[in-house]
This record gives C-alpha cells, structure tokens and sequence, in this order.
C-alpha cells in the first residue's frame, strides 16, 4: 500500500512545483516554518505540502497515515485545478482527471488499511 501511495504522489508534485512561482520566494520554495515571508505567502499550504513531500524526505519511514493525509491534500489540489480549468473529472480523459479517479480510489483502499 505504502508504495502505492508513493507512486501516486508523484504526479501532484510535478503539478503543484511547476504551479509555484518561485522569483520571489527568498527560500526557492523550501518551506520555513520560523520565517514570516512563508506564514504570509499566498503559496504556504502548497509550499508547505512540497516540502513535506519532496522525493528528499524520506517519505519511507512516514507513517501510512502521514501519507494518506498527504495524498487527500493532492486530491483537493489536483480536483480543483480541473475544476478552474472545467474539467469534468468524472468523465474526462486527460492525465489529471484519470490521476483524480484512481487517487480517489487508491485513498479509500489506503483508508481500509491498517498502518504497518
């Protein structure tokens, strides 16, 4: 299961990173929690999911439950970038519908697994 999900993060983090708009960004999009310019930027959440997602750390030792959270926040970013771009998620063929139906149910089988 634990791979799964894994596998299933990558595509929201080429989406949310290729999202970030990091000129400004005085940490180039590393997360810093003590810094006020990453409290106030309108970015935080996705920022904050990046760095606490990133293929650097360590996602193997995390928690399964860890890794459910981070895929139902994947789920809600990625469903309402099709939604801004009309995307009927439902039906629709392109890669981010199809990631949003088999995350969806990748999440509800993890949900019925037991962290191991």
């Amino acid at each position: 299961m634990r791979q799964k999900v894994l596998a299933q993060l990558h595509y929201p983090r080429v989406l949310i990173s290729n999202s970030q708009d990091l000129d400004g960004c005085p940490h180039s999009g590393m997360y810093d929690q003590n810094d006020h310019v990453c409290l106030n930027c309108t970015d935080r959440s996705e920022c904050q999911w990046l760095y606490s997602n990133d293929e650097y750390s360590n996602l193997q030792t995390k928690p399964l439950s860890d890794l459910r959270a981070a895929l139902a926040f994947a789920v809600d970013y990625v469903s309402a970038q099709a939604a801004i771009w009309e995307h009927d998620s439902d039906s629709c063929p392109c890669d981010t519908c199809s990631w949003i139906r088999q995350a969806q149910e990748l999440y509800e089988e993890a949900c019925n697994t037991l962290d191991h």
